[in-house]
């Protein structure tokens, strides 16, 4: 968690975006070894099903989280990033919000993970359909963590 968090701090958009996801897809794989499951077999099609499966990730949760704002079909982890963009106000709002978001959803995603491994199956099995609910609890529960994380890093700088 605090990896995703202190790259969500990188000042360039779609960098940080970038760097969130090697650290997540490294704590998938970590994770598969653990477990003893493969993270990827070697051909195309395994590869190509773990693109659709990240890009599901995305999507689904993204618009579970996002349904009523005013992005319904961006990720808020790619939201906050690109905010960074904006001049002065961009950057303020990306460097506030960036670490617990991303905070969160890697807390959950690693959640999510380890409960689709445990019961047996790869994460290329996993309906993120099906964990949506499960996903937005720790979601919630990682957001709440980074926050309180964030929150005595910085009652130990001042």
């Amino acid at each position: 968690m605090w990896s995703s968090m202190g790259v969500s701090l990188i000042p360039i958009p779609l960098i940080d975006f970038t760097a969130i996801t090697v650290i997540q897809l490294n704590m998938i794989r970590k994770l598969s070894r653990k477990y003893d499951v493969p993270f990827i077999k070697k051909n195309k099609k395994s590869f190509r099903s773990l693109i659709v499966f990240l890009a599901s990730l995305t999507d689904d949760f993204a618009l579970a989280v996002l349904r009523k704002t005013v992005l319904p079909a961006v990720s808020a982890s790619l939201a906050t990033s690109l905010t960074k963009a904006v001049p002065v106000a961009g950057q303020s709002i990306g460097v506030a919000t960036a670490p617990v978001i991303n905070g969160g959803f890697t807390y959950a995603i690693g959640k999510m993970m380890v409960r689709q491994l445990e019961s047996g199956e790869s994460f290329f099995t996993l309906d993120p359909k099906k964990e949506q609910e499960y996903y937005m609890e720790m979601f919630t529960e990682g957001t709440k963590i980074a926050f309180e994380m964030q929150k005595e890093k910085n009652q130990k700088t001042s």
